[in-house]
């Protein structure tokens, strides 16, 4: 969301919206009732005449489900989506942190080439 090509604004805009997706995307990933269809699903998926690559989008879905804390219990997940949202804003803190040293080094870098050029007048 918030990469090299970025401005003061795009960056703020990204702070305030990060937690914003991050909830999103646990109430997508932590919803006990989706979790309870996903899961009887797959549990039944052998008995339900599913081709090799049905049986394979099935048991991904419940994985990737599991891993992202649907089977966990209550306060676990809770505990999670603290996590998730502190994680999301530290990455984006990340994100800023290595822009501002590469748009440092920019400076310096063009710095440089000033003084480069300068002395090969000289």
């Amino acid at each position: 969301m918030n990469e090299a090509n970025t401005t003061p604004q795009m960056q703020d805009i990204a702070k305030k919206l990060s937690p914003l997706l991050s909830k999103h995307r646990d109430d997508i990933a932590l919803n006990e009732k989706l979790f309870r269809k996903i899961k009887a699903v797959y549990e039944k998926r052998k008995q339900m005449k599913l081709d090799d690559q049905q049986i394979r989008v099935v048991e991904k879905y419940y994985r990737d489900f599991v891993r992202m804390g649907a089977d966990l219990p209550k306060d676990k997940q809770d505990t999670l989506r603290k996590l998730n949202e502190h994680l999301a804003l530290l990455t984006l803190k990340f994100g800023d942190n290595v822009l501002a040293e590469t748009n440092k080094n920019l400076n310096w870098s063009s710095e440089i080439k000033k003084t480069w050029t300068a002395c090969r007048r000289m």
